[in-house]
């Protein structure tokens, strides 16, 4: 996301910071880790371990909120900017404030990971707090209402699952997002929950084949399910997606009875019915409920659940060390 140029640019620019924004282009973020600085995220991920190898040959030490010069590479690493441009990823997350979610937004904040290492971002919650601050100012989430949800038990790939009933709280987020407008300037929204240890870079490399496709992805095949669902950890929409669903989400409140449904199955529903096209893959999430995945397995764009900090951090460092 970004504002528009010349005398306004700063005032748009605050303008989203206010809401709970913020460009990518604003933060400090490169370096070899999960989110790659745009010039030389688009080869193929050994291209990305060579270079991370080059800049260790010159003497570059990334670090985590580094970025590594391009010149200081030399010219044949300045050829990769004849690559397409790489798909733009607009990310939300939906965190109760005053627990364990809104620590673990700040936490991802401070360490520009998952949804804050995208071309955009928006929080939402149930109250106001801070996320943290750039050189632009102070980030703050856009407040909707979050009434308390009833959960349901299921099973999935044979294990107890405790469903949370919670269509209207994100019904309330989605009406939130359209209002503020922010997705329309990226190919992809991507909803992320906290406990999501997600990797935008890696879900690039899934969704560029499918440029100005109507398209949503299903993400688990649990046994019981005979097909593919969205499982509300990570759900990926593109632009066309949302367009249809902005202009037809009349019909999908007033067309289901979903007041006992979960959020996710609102949204694929919806999907389904407003002929919205769907697409399998299956490493996009790693979920014991879906397809269990280690951390170390750098294929998967996501892992989930991981509630507390230290697990949280622990899984994104020991994904980030199998991509060096």
């Amino acid at each position: 996301a970004g504002a528009a140029g010349g005398a306004g640019a700063a005032e748009g620019a605050e303008q989203l910071l206010s809401r709970g924004s913020s460009p990518q282009q604003d933060w400090d973020d490169g370096g070899c880790r999960g989110s790659l600085p745009r010039w030389r995220y688009l080869g193929p991920l050994l291209v990305v371990a060579l270079l991370c190898a080059a800049a260790a040959v010159v003497g570059l030490s990334p670090g985590r909120r580094g970025r590594l010069p391009v010149a200081s590479l030399g010219a044949k690493v300045v050829a990769m900017e004849n690559f397409p441009t790489p798909p733009s990823l607009f990310c939300i997350s939906v965190a109760r404030a005053g627990g364990t979610e809104q620590d673990l937004v700040v936490a991802q904040f401070n360490q520009r990971a998952s949804i804050f290492a995208c071309d955009g971002f928006t929080v939402l919650s149930s109250a106001a707090f801070l996320l943290g601050r750039t050189d632009l100012g102070e980030v703050w989430p856009i407040v909707i209402p979050m009434p308390n949800v009833s959960t349901h038990a299921e099973v999935m790939n044979g294990q107890q699952k405790r469903t949370y009933l919670n269509a209207q709280t994100f019904i309330s987020a989605w009406d939130a997002i359209l209002e503020d407008g922010q997705l329309w300037m990226h190919d992809w929204t991507v909803k992320v929950d906290p406990d999501t240890v997600f990797f935008p870079d890696r879900l690039r490399l899934h969704v560029m084949p499918h440029k100005g496709a109507s398209l949503y992805f299903q993400n688990c095949k649990p046994a019981e399910s005979p097909t593919p669902i969205v499982f509300g950890s990570l759900e990926v929409y593109s632009h066309k997606a949302m367009e249809i669903y902005a202009a037809n989400k009349e019909r999908c409140k007033s067309g289901f009875q979903w007041s006992g449904w979960s959020e996710a199955q609102f949204m694929q529903s919806c999907m389904d019915l407003l002929g919205v096209g769907h697409q399998f893959d299956r490493s996009l999430l790693g979920d014991s409920r879906c397809d269990a995945a280690s951390c170390s397995d750098w294929t998967r764009v996501s892992f989930h659940p991981y509630k507390e900090l230290d697990g949280y951090f622990d899984c994104l460092h020991e994904s980030l060390r199998q991509t060096l």
